[in-house]
């Protein structure tokens, strides 16, 4: 009887306790998407500052008129993007442009400036 008494005593207690929380996380990290809009072959490239220290993508290469790249696992947080042309790198077309990264990838077109035909702009895309 005591044995049974034991047994159910600690069958309502494991029923009874609370199971640990195992909470859902999103992603720490998020893509960035980039769509060439120029009549250039563009190369892009992105870093972001982590406890004072620079962290860099990869060098994104992209065709000129619709050429796509990526830049995964961007941490959130500003990142800086420079666009240089890809035939000529000490050409810079934009230079350390902030972009905000939250907790969703982003896809981001790159437009000829209407102002300053040496430049190009960001638009998020939708």
């Amino acid at each position: 009887m005591r044995l049974a008494i034991t047994i159910m005593l600690a069958i309502c207690c494991a029923i009874a306790w609370p199971a640990a929380d195992a909470r859902a996380q999103g992603p720490s990290t998020v893509a960035v998407g980039f769509r060439n809009r120029t009549d250039y072959n563009l190369l892009v490239k992105g870093y972001t500052v982590v406890n004072g220290v620079q962290r860099s993508g990869p060098s994104m290469a992209m065709k000129k008129i619709d050429g796509m790249a990526f830049d995964t696992s961007v941490p959130s947080g500003t990142r800086y993007y420079t666009v240089y042309d890809a035939n000529n790198p000490q050409r810079v077309y934009l230079r350390e442009f902030p972009v905000f990264v939250q907790n969703r990838d982003l896809f981001i077109n790159i437009m000829p400036s209407q102002t300053d035909p040496k430049a190009v702009v960001f638009t998020l895309s939708k």
